[in-house]
């Protein structure tokens, strides 16, 4: 086995997940309460030497690449003038959905009515209330409190419906939703409601840039080492057949 080539290619591979990931968290600097996935690099497998004393050494020899954690960190609040919106105090707390798949949860509090009076999130999935999905009256003029209620004219207020989950248990569905791990622990909300206010992306574009810089860099580095041990096998392989 030619563990040169091996190496190089893993890097070269696990190089490439991490430009994808990286584009990705960019693609989404825009997207609201966007959260940026994280990535590290670690060995991927190890080669055996024969030691001293006839003992076996393993060693380092390939890199891949694990996809980390979900940013904890929230993104910045913005004012809104749509009533339907609004922000979360505690970066663990989620608005609750309901999708076809079942509860999601999500940051993004740019919600909407739609004509029969129903709360939707941008996909429009059902925005949930402590008793259910919440709807409003068509035609009657509805709002967020700061008391983290859905408040319509003439009616009783009603809760929002807000789940805490620790970063751990946190699981992406796409660039708004997510999901709790199974198992996790999904406790009542913590923090606030802050009305006519929307999260914005908590992607860093600076860093973001450059670190894509720095991935490009080393990904045409693995390039060249693939290709100098892919160059050294030929030269061996000609030379053996001489």
């Amino acid at each position: 086995m030619d563990l040169s080539m091996t190496a190089a290619s893993s890097a070269l591979h696990a190089a490439q997940q991490a430009l994808e990931i990286n584009a990705q968290n960019l693609a989404n600097v825009h997207t609201p309460a966007y959260r940026p996935q994280a990535s590290y690099f670690e060995s991927a497998f190890s080669a055996q030497w024969d030691g001293d004393g006839g003992a076996t050494q393993s060693l380092p020899w390939g890199v891949d690449l694990q996809p980390g954690s979900i940013s904890t960190e929230a993104g910045p609040m913005k004012a809104s003038n749509n009533p339907l919106s609004g922000a979360l105090s505690d970066p663990n707390d989620y608005f609750v959905v309901q999708t076809p798949q079942g509860t999601r949860y999500t940051r993004n509090g740019d919600f909407h009515l739609d004509a029969d009076g129903n709360v939707l999130d941008g996909q429009g999935n059902a925005v949930m209330g402590e008793t259910g999905a919440l709807r409003s009256a068509p035609g009657v003029n509805a709002q967020f409190t700061g008391q983290g209620q859905f408040q319509m004219d003439g009616a009783q207020p009603l809760p929002v419906k807000l789940a805490h989950i620790a970063p751990a248990d946190i699981l992406r569905q796409g660039s708004q939703l997510y999901d709790a791990a199974p198992g996790a622990a999904v406790g009542e909300g913590q923090g606030k409601l802050v009305p006519q206010q929307v999260e914005g992306s908590s992607v860093d574009v600076f860093k973001g840039m450059a670190d894509l810089v720095a991935l490009m860099r080393w990904a045409e580095s693995a390039q060249k080492a693939a290709r100098a041990a892919d160059d050294a096998a030929t030269t061996v392989i000609q030379a053996a057949k001489l």
